[in-house]
């Protein structure tokens, strides 16, 4: 299901993003006082309801956007985070 809902959203005009920190306890190959991150995207303009999905990454590299977002070519709203600027196709 998740994956299905990550293709519909690649094909809107518009997606918003946006990752924050999250703590993970007992984390493989990471202290426990480390930083990994949740990123969430979103529809911005899509015909149907919204799509909303989280990804989990162990760490806030800008290649986890470019995979995400691969094969979306639009509007993409974010924050000033450079690791957006990965991402090939959008503006």
């Amino acid at each position: 299901l998740y994956e299905l809902m990550h293709e519909e959203l690649l094909k809107c005009s518009i997606i918003m993003s946006d990752e924050t920190t999250w703590q993970v306890n007992k984390e493989k190959d990471k202290k426990a006082s480390s930083n990994s991150y949740i990123w969430v995207h979103r529809t911005g303009s899509c015909e149907g309801p919204p799509i909303i999905l989280y990804q989990y990454t162990s760490s806030r590299s800008g290649e986890h956007a470019k995979i995400f977002l691969e094969g979306f070519t639009g509007y993409h709203v974010s924050d000033a985070y450079a690791g957006y600027e990965k991402v090939e196709g959008i503006t």
